[in-house]
């Protein structure tokens, strides 16, 4: 049988040759294979190819669903695709399109929301992810955060949908109680939600984590499943891939990333100016390069 790892496997073997059909293919058989491991692969190897993928990952789901063969991984990844394309717009009427094929699946249920918090519509927002969490808790959770990125947290000054969704999550960790089958999986997702967010949200991302581990010590080794093993390995994976701060004169952890070229995170702007005479030789900065979505945040001097 094809197994999810096969078909990641293939994908990255026909990007690295330039195939991108074949590995927009390929990742989708994985994802119906077992998307909690193929997700593994989207949130982390494959979003540097993401937009090399994106052009035959969509024909590929277009035709899925002028078929009418509307399938959940299918419109996870479409949506994926146009979330991290910022056409936040265009996912919501993907959505809306959903919601007219299956409209009581708690899966379309909780992306709207997600969606909707997007747009700007928190309240809306908050009262899906209720439902949807009633409903369907272990999907909805690890949905919403495989699906958040952290260019998705860059709002406006009067904006608070951050503050939404720091609030949603902790009134969920409340409702999850700590004896309960579900208290380590909640804060297991919790925690992947702020670590997709990127390195200026690890104190937030480890002390989820740390809260699941210790609800995993407390419950007999005869309750553990899968789903939660799966979890606790990819939550640990990702959050350890964060190194210290890119001033090797400092030991605290990253926090920041540069604004210029996203590959070395620092603590603080002082620890950025420290380093910068060492990092400017490889930061790609250049004028025109500035991002439109993130204020950038210079060294001066």
């Amino acid at each position: 049988m094809f197994a999810a790892a096969d078909g990641c496997y293939t994908a990255k073997g026909c990007i690295k040759s330039g195939d991108f059909k074949g590995a927009a293919r390929a990742l989708a058989e994985a994802l119906r294979q077992d998307w909690i491991e193929a997700n593994k692969c989207v949130a982390g190897t494959f979003l540097d190819d993401m937009a090399a993928l994106e052009s035959e990952m969509i024909a590929l789901y277009n035709n899925v669903f002028q078929a009418k063969g509307l399938r959940f991984d299918a419109l996870f990844v479409h949506v994926f695709i146009l979330m991290y394309r910022d056409d936040i717009e265009e996912a919501n009427k993907l959505i809306n399109l959903a919601k007219c094929e299956v409209p009581e699946d708690p899966d379309i249920l909780w992306i709207q929301c997600i969606v909707k918090n997007l747009l700007g519509c928190p309240g809306k927002a908050a009262d899906s992810i209720r439902q949807a969490q009633a409903q369907n808790e272990w999907c909805s959770m690890t949905m919403y955060c495989l699906m958040i990125q952290a260019k998705r947290l860059e709002f406006s000054e009067n904006c608070s949908q951050e503050e939404v969704a720091d609030e949603l999550f902790d009134e969920i960790v409340q409702q999850a109680e700590k004896d309960s089958e579900h208290y380590a999986r909640v804060c297991y997702c919790v925690a992947l939600r702020y670590a997709l967010c990127g390195p200026r949200y690890m104190g937030k991302a480890k002390r989820f984590l740390d809260a699941a581990e210790q609800a995993d010590r407390d419950r007999l080794p005869i309750f553990e499943d899968k789903d939660v093993s799966s979890l606790r390995t990819f939550a640990k994976d990702l959050i350890g891939k964060y190194e210290p701060c890119g001033n090797p004169d400092c030991a605290d952890h990253a926090l920041w990333d540069c604004d210029c070229c996203f590959q070395v995170s620092y603590c603080s702007k002082e620890c950025q100016r420290k380093h910068w005479d060492q990092h400017h030789q490889c930061c790609n900065f250049a004028p025109c390069k500035r991002t439109k979505k993130r204020p950038t945040t210079w060294p001066e001097g």
